[in-house]
Formats: C-alpha cells, structure tokens, sequence
C-alpha cells in the first residue's frame, strides 16, 4: 500500500473518533497497515513481536508512523487527551504503538520525561527504548538532571536502567557510582555502562 493511501485512510475519518480513545486505538491498528512491505515479511515480523514481548509487530515504516503522529496533533489540540492515548497506547504496547508512543511524547509542549518512565513495563526490548528516548531528544526537550529522576533510579530496576539511558548523554555529569550500582542487564546496556564510565 502507498503513502497515498494511507493519507485518503486518514482523510475519511471521522472526526468523533477522536472523542473516544477505543475507536482511535482501532482506527489507529487499522493505519498502521497501510505502507507495510508485502506478506512475505510477515513471519519475520511475528517472529520480531514474540522477541520483543510487543503485542504485535507489523513493521509499518517510520515515514508512515510521522504522518499518523501528524495526523493525530492536527486533529486534537488538547494535551490531556493526547497524554491519555499516550497512554493507551504504550498499554496495548504494539510495536507500532510503542513507537507512536514516543512520537507524540517527542511533541509535547512540556518535557514528557516523567511521563515516558511512568509507563514502563518490568519488561522493555532496550531498542524501543533508545528510539523513545531519541524522538524525546529530537523534540528539542533538554535531558533531565540526575537529580529529578533520582526517585526512578530509588524505584531500582527497569526504572534506573532507564534513567541511564536517557542520561548517557550526559557522561561525566553523572557518578561512577551510580552506573555501577545500576542492575545489570543485557549487551546493549552494558555497552552504554561501560561508555557512560569511560566519558
């Protein structure tokens, strides 16, 4: 299917939906369909979604994703309504959810850092992370100091994992003891500890 198509999908939608966030999540499944690659990838996009522990993964590619992130901020201008699809959306936890998750996080007027941890399941695929954390950054929202997120990092876990993911730009702003007293996780992470204690 052609990005044109997925742009007359989103043109006959009607307007009441946006009043009702089970009907968006619907409309929103069904556009995430439009611009994905032909079947033959579909096995390997199952196989992606069981990895990562998403409810699905249909492999919609990221142009597609923006315009649907930019269909939704022309469409609703109220950010109480879009941090509660924010939120439904991460619960569904799609692949595709997740990312348009961190999409319209990215386009918040205030910094959605809180937000974004607030949301967490024990269990996250690290890469989703990352790509959350980067639409924040590329939002133009500032990274948090070590001190406001101090309470995620007292929560222990996933949480402080997190936080020093979204502080690994940071570097020599943040103490060695804090990296090392981070639970530890999988290659990805380890990676950013060891870079986080080089900086």
């Amino acid at each position: 299917m052609s990005e044109e198509s997925l742009d007359g999908f989103l043109a006959g939608v009607s307007n009441s939906v946006f009043s009702n966030s089970r009907k968006l999540l619907r409309i929103l499944r069904e556009a995430y369909t439009y611009g994905v690659p032909a079947m033959m990838v579909k096995s390997m996009t199952d196989r992606l979604g069981a990895a990562s522990g998403d409810s699905f993964h249909l492999g919609t590619p990221d142009p597609s994703m923006r315009r649907i992130a930019s269909w939704i901020f022309t469409n609703v201008d109220d950010v109480d309504t879009i941090t509660e699809l924010v939120t439904k959306l991460w619960k569904r936890h799609g692949r595709e959810d997740v990312k348009l998750a961190g999409l319209l996080m990215a386009n918040l007027p205030s910094p959605p850092w809180q937000l974004f941890l607030s949301l967490l399941n024990e269990k996250e695929a690290i890469e989703s992370l990352l790509e959350v954390i980067e639409e924040i950054n590329r939002g133009g929202h500032a990274v948090p100091s070590l001190s406001s997120l101090q309470i995620w990092i007292d929560r222990g876990g996933i949480y402080y994992q997190t936080v020093l993911l979204i502080l690994h730009g940071k570097g020599s702003e943040v103490p060695d003891e804090v990296v090392l007293s981070a639970p530890p996780g999988g290659d990805i992470f380890e990676r950013i500890r060891n870079r986080l204690l080089l900086e």
